[in-house]
């Protein structure tokens, strides 16, 4: 991690903290021809943050890191929403029962698509369960790990 974003993180935890949401991690982009530096917080109760804190957070921490902050680098704190990604195999483990958003690197041949809205199901070390809804009728897939592209929260409307 580069130092400016070591110093950015060590300022950013415990203004977060402050407001009672968790630090989740801080990632340097270069979008759309701007060079950004993402603060990513999470509220683990309801999951989403309130914009006006959001905007707290960030002035606060401007305050305190701005020099730090290169020149042409844009500093923005970030929600993880509701629809979050799953960075990780331990995340998915407190997600079981809950609606989410699978997409694979190769095709699901017995439904011709590689991307799935379902219930996860199960989780071990090396595949999920994912119960689907086809035509009406609920099925249970089975993927592999090594096979899971992205994975994420869903909302079911």
């Amino acid at each position: 991690m580069n130092s400016y974003l070591s110093k950015i993180k060590e300022s950013a935890i415990p203004i977060i903290e402050s407001h009672n949401l968790v630090f989740d991690s801080i990632e340097e982009s270069f979008e759309y021809g701007i060079n950004t530096i993402r603060v990513f917080v999470d509220n683990p109760i309801t999951l989403s943050c309130d914009i006006d804190i959001i905007e707290d957070i960030t002035k606060e921490l401007l305050d305190k890191v701005n020099d730090d902050i290169p020149d042409d680098y844009f500093l923005e704190v970030s929600s993880l929403g509701i629809e979050r990604v799953f960075k990780s195999f331990d995340e998915l483990n407190k997600a079981i029962d809950e609606y989410i958003y699978l997409e694979l690197n190769n095709m699901y041949l017995d439904y011709k698509t590689n991307s799935f809205y379902g219930y996860l199901r199960k989780v071990n070390d090396d595949q999920i369960d994912l119960e689907i809804n086809i035509k009406g009728r609920k099925k249970t897939i089975t993927c592999l790990k090594e096979n899971i592209k992205f994975i994420r929260k869903a909302i079911k409307f």
